[in-house]
């Protein structure tokens, strides 16, 4: 992965400086392409009941011992404009985990309990797709305030194989057991952006997207905060930093999956942007 991200981070150089001699201002793209990296931290919980699931509630961190921290994070979004004030941008970027750690709790699954002592082989994996829409109220050289609307797609994977003391219907006895969680929740969110110039060649944006949701089959509420800064060393080259803080709770009750998921996480990253096409 590190090698894609340096390969397209060289590419977007070497284009910027081919189209240096056209200009393009904060606010006059058509078409952006950006790359980057996250440097995340996160607090995870999760709870499935059905077939293979974990009977309470468990902090995926402190119980399996995966990292708080993951320092690479591979970011790809697209941002179309159209008729001025018209906006659609799609974002995907992916956090995937891995451990083997010692049990130091006893875990229930279904009709069984793992004993703590147990080894536990886990893998969580958790990729997000955010499509929006941006309608831009106000537009000019130096500012830009737009509503945005759009889904935010979240697919999670969980499983955890453990080894160890077990009791079941027969007793303790050494044995093992496997939980294999998954979760892909569609969620409608809108928000607000807002984009100041500084100067011709340098952008500031601030973000924000939130979405609550109760029926009989899914609750729960999502809160995202973005800002970032930029600056166009050529033309259509920009390269920016910027910081993201998340969070997300759901509760699904929907045939055979019920389960409960919060996540959180926050975390800086730096992205390397090329304007495609001239409005």
């Amino acid at each position: 992965m590190k090698c894609v991200i340096v390969a397209v981070c060289l590419s977007l150089l070497c284009a910027g400086r081919g189209w240096a001699e056209r200009r393009i201002g904060p606010f006059d793209e058509k078409v952006i392409l950006r790359v980057g990296n996250m440097w995340s931290n996160h607090d995870t919980s999760l709870q499935v009941s059905g077939d293979k699931g974990l009977g309470i509630g468990i902090n995926l961190e402190d119980a399996f011992d995966l990292d708080d921290e993951i320092a690479n994070v591979f970011q790809f979004s697209v941002i179309g404009r159209f008729k001025q004030r018209h906006r659609i941008g799609v974002q995907y970027y992916g956090f995937n985990r891995d451990s083997q750690s010692t049990l130091n709790q006893e875990i229930p699954i279904e009709d069984i309990v793992v004993e703590a002592g147990a080894e536990a082989n886990s893998k969580l994996n958790i990729q997000i797709t955010d499509v929006s829409y941006q309608y831009s109220f106000i537009r000019d050289d130096k500012h830009e305030l737009s509503g945005t609307a759009g889904l935010f797609w979240m697919s999670l994977d969980f499983e955890v194989g453990f080894r160890g003391m077990i009791e079941g219907e027969d007793g303790i006895q050494e044995d093992s057991a496997e939980v294999d969680a998954k979760l892909n929740a569609p969620l409608p969110v809108f928000g607000l952006n807002y984009g100041f110039a500084a100067t011709s060649r340098w952008l500031t944006q601030v973000s924000f997207q939130y979405f609550t949701l109760r029926t009989n089959l899914v609750s729960g509420a999502l809160v995202k905060v973005s800002a970032d800064t930029r600056y166009y060393f050529w033309d259509r080259f920009e390269v920016g930093g910027g910081l993201t803080i998340f969070d997300l709770n759901v509760n699904v009750d929907s045939g055979d999956l019920k389960g409960k998921v919060d996540w959180s996480f926050w975390g800086p990253q730096l992205f390397l942007g090329l304007s495609l096409i001239h409005i």
